[in-house]
């Protein structure tokens, strides 16, 4: 039997069945296509006189669904898909159509799934990690129902995904006081639309540091290698901890080398005397106040004794490296000399320790120019003193000069004539002697030694008339004269005239030398003067009585 269209009839294509009562019964299928409006339904009968009428009203088929995952275990980022079976897949040719909805709990998932031959799928790209139960209803269509939603038989369990950390380098150098920075990759397990990648921070320390944090954004995490990070090697150990979607990550490790900064080393007090104390330079740096270690031809004790030597200034820091070389040079000191001012001598006084007696402030010993013994002449005169210590490697030679005055010594004349008495005419011989006074006082006339005798002149008087001067030679002058005049008695006196070693004397007294009278007379002319022109002549006679 095939339903007719609206308002047509139809005839039933099976035969009638004769029940055992007498009742005649026919059954007819209706087709798979649903209406509202009913059949009427005529059933004649050969050899019956009254057809028999009903309704027929063909309704919708009632359906189920099942809703079956394609796995019920999985990782944040994995796709599932759940695949819905409507139940009849076909009634009387007629197969569901229209869409299916998915649930993820009672959550409708979009867009819904589209029947084909009674089944649909949908894929569920990024589950929530969690117990997630997903379920199906179908929506009917014409000829079939709704059906009423139907979980899956078991939930999918979606877990974390697991997580990576990619540092972009596993080694690191740079230098102390630089700081750096590395970066570090976070990535899930998987990728895609949809799947969001690992959040919060991640957590890193250097060497035995405190622990540090660093924030994710997108999928990378900057280590930060503060500038005043130690020099030295050091593990740089990464963490993640993990969020809602991912699990924590293995740890990553990062080699870092921190090397020594450059700095510079000044050295001063290379120079200075020797005092025998310890010389120590010094040392300043770039940075500054770092530690330095000085070495002085190789040795960490500092120099007392003159001389040059090499310093090395290291720098003994862990974060700085550096050094200097310099010369240190300790001097020889010159001694300390003190020699006063000698008191003035005369002449004839030899040199003594009385007068040479420089001393000093360190063991030595003098030679002095004079030296001791020397007869200087009379005047100012320069004293010099050379001292060479007795430690010469540290200590100079050193010079000292004063100055002495030489007085000139006092003298003593002495006048001794030839003869007391003479006659007229006669000559007489007049001996100065001249003595330098032994003490250098008047009055004292004894023998002196290693000394020039008085030099100079003498001069002779007769009374106040000077007679003669005569140079002194080996102590003495002489002058002879026969011109005294007669008859009376000269007081004959001497008079040294000094020279530059002597001062000037005077006889202590005069000598007394008497000439006889004349025994007869001289008589001139009565007159005693002529006039003569120039070139003439003139004569006077004079008798004897």
């Amino acid at each position: 039997f095939i339903a007719p269209g609206s308002g047509t009839g139809a005839t039933f294509s099976t035969a009638a069945v004769t029940a055992s009562n007498g009742t005649t019964s026919a059954t007819a299928t209706a087709n798979g296509t649903a209406s509202a409006t009913a059949y009427a339904v005529t059933a004649s009968v050969v050899g019956a006189t009254t057809p028999a009428s009903f309704a027929l009203t063909n309704t919708k088929a009632s359906t189920s669904v099942t809703a079956t995952p394609t796995a019920t275990s999985i990782v944040y980022g994995q796709p599932v898909t759940i695949n819905a079976a409507v139940t009849p897949n076909a009634v009387a040719g007629s197969v569901p159509s229209g869409s299916v909805t998915f649930y993820d709990g009672a959550t409708a998932l979009t867009p819904g799934g589209t029947l084909a031959g009674a089944a649909a799928s949908y894929t569920v790209n990024v589950p929530a990690v969690g117990s997630r139960t997903y379920g199906a209803q179908y929506a009917g269509d014409t000829n079939f129902s709704q059906s009423s939603l139907a979980s899956a038989a078991s939930p999918v369990v979606v877990g974390k995904a697991s997580s990576t950390l990619t540092p972009a380098t596993t080694s690191k150098a740079l230098t102390y006081n630089a700081g750096g920075t590395i970066s570090v990759g976070v990535a899930g397990q998987f990728s895609g639309a949809g799947i969001t990648q690992p959040t919060g921070s991640i957590a890193y320390t250097i060497g035995s540091g405190s622990p540090q944090s660093a924030a994710i954004t997108a999928g990378s995490a900057t280590v930060t290698i503060p500038t005043a990070q130690a020099a030295g090697s050091f593990t740089i150990t990464v963490n993640y901890a993990g969020d809602g979607n991912y699990n924590p990550a293995a740890a990553a490790t990062i080699a870092l080398t921190v090397n020594q900064a450059a700095a510079t080393v000044t050295l001063g007090n290379l120079g200075a005397s020797y005092d025998g104390n310890a010389h120590v330079a010094t040392a300043t740096t770039t940075p500054a106040g770092l530690a330095v270690t000085l070495t002085y031809d190789g040795s960490s004790t500092a120099p007392a004794a003159a001389g040059s030597y090499t310093v090395v200034g290291t720098i003994n820091d862990a974060n700085y490296v550096g050094s200097a070389t310099g010369t240190l040079t300790i001097g020889k000191t010159d001694p300390v000399l003190t020699w006063p001012t000698p008191a003035s001598i005369v002449y004839g006084t030899a040199l003594s320790g009385v007068q040479l007696n420089a001393t000093a402030d360190v063991p030595g010993a003098f030679a002095y120019s004079p030296i001791v013994g020397t007869v200087l002449v009379a005047g100012a005169q320069t004293l010099s003193a050379v001292f060479t210590p007795t430690d010469t490697a540290n200590y100079n030679s050193a010079t000292k000069v004063v100055s002495l005055t030489l007085n000139k010594r006092p003298t003593t004349i002495m006048l001794i004539p030839s003869a007391m008495t003479i006659t007229p005419g006669q000559s007489v011989t007049f001996t100065a002697t001249v003595a330098g006074e032994a003490s250098g006082s008047p009055g004292d006339t004894g023998g002196l030694s290693n000394i020039v005798p008085p030099g100079g002149t003498v001069s002779f008087y007769d009374g106040a008339t000077l007679l003669s001067t005569s140079s002194v030679s080996a102590g003495a002058a002489t002058y002879s004269t026969n011109a005294l005049a007669p008859g009376i008695t000269h007081a004959i006196s001497a008079t040294f005239s000094g020279d530059a070693n002597y001062l000037g004397a005077n006889a202590a007294s005069s000598v007394n030398v008497t000439v006889a009278s004349l025994d007869f007379a001289l008589i001139g002319p009565a007159t005693n003067y002529q006039t003569v022109v120039a070139g003439g002549s003139v004569s006077f006679a004079y008798q004897i009585a």
